[in-house]
């Protein structure tokens, strides 16, 4: 075969792989922890549209979630302050794998994989600096290695934000809170404002994710509304229910549509060098 040919049949299907993933609805993973010994259902998601629950009672409560899209990896933290932990979740039944604890006084709860550079972040609210409590809102946050659950680097602490969800795609960190705000935030502690869908929530916000060009917002509580976000703006639509949420943490389930485009230009580009 000859080189442009090649080339125009990579170029094809980068463009239909591209297209084909741009078209779907993301789908998610979400799971929570819940007052009163109630279920903690592992659950993978369309908003507005089908769910199908993975596990019905999770054996451990799992404050925040992140996705290895490439080697399908579902991380997901518990945040017990000097106990907290690092777990992985099987995908397919539920099973819970302690990666390794998480040193460091805070509570976590916010976990965020970055798929584009490949990190693991996780984060929480300064005990002390809660709205409710009549404090400065304080978060912190922190690059995790995936392989011992040790923070690598100092925990960055933001002052004017409290993080109970957290995205993260690109080298670029999001954070959200229970009462519908949805902020930017920077390794220099910059924070910069997004989103706020606190005038026409239903109940605390506090599952966060990024999939398909897309930050998505989960209300806590039985078939309670997802929002998607653009990240660009901050405009908003309630996106559909999730009929399986709880305390929600949200994690994405596919790649993202750069990612899917380059590994078909990859594989084709292999072709060409072994002709």
């Amino acid at each position: 075969m000859k080189v442009s040919k090649i080339m125009t049949v990579a170029a094809s299907l980068a463009v239909s792989v591209l297209l084909a993933q741009q078209a779907q609805a993301a789908e998610l993973f979400s799971t929570g922890c819940c007052p009163g010994g109630a279920a903690k259902p592992l659950a993978r998601f369309t908003p507005g549209g089908a769910s199908t629950v993975i596990d019905a009672d999770l054996s451990t409560a799992i404050n925040g979630m992140g996705y290895d899209v490439a080697n399908d990896i579902l991380y997901g933290i518990q945040g017990l302050g000097s106990n907290s932990n690092l777990f992985t979740l099987d995908t397919g039944n539920g099973d819970l794998t302690s990666v390794g604890q998480i040193t460091g006084a805070d509570w976590w709860s916010g976990l965020a994989f970055d798929n584009e550079t490949g990190k693991l972040w996780g984060g929480g609210t300064v005990p002390g600096h809660l709205w409710a409590t009549g404090g400065v809102p304080e978060s912190f946050f922190a690059e995790i290695n995936t392989g011992t659950g040790a923070i690598i680097g100092a925990q960055i602490h933001v002052v004017g934000t409290r993080l109970e969800g957290m995205a993260a795609n690109g080298g670029t960190i999001w954070a959200a809170d229970e009462r519908g705000l949805v902020a930017e935030i920077k390794t220099d502690t910059t924070v910069i404002p997004l989103a706020d869908v606190s005038g026409v929530k239903n109940s605390d916000t506090i599952g966060l994710a990024y999939q398909n060009g897309s930050l998505w917002l989960q209300e806590i509580g039985d078939g309670h509304d997802v929002y998607k976000i653009n990240p660009a703006n901050g405009s908003f639509v309630v996106a559909g229910a999730n009929a399986n949420a709880r305390n929600d943490s949200l994690a994405p389930t596919v790649p993202e549509p750069a990612s899917l485009a380059l590994l078909g230009l990859g594989g084709l580009m292999m072709l060409r060098r072994r002709r």
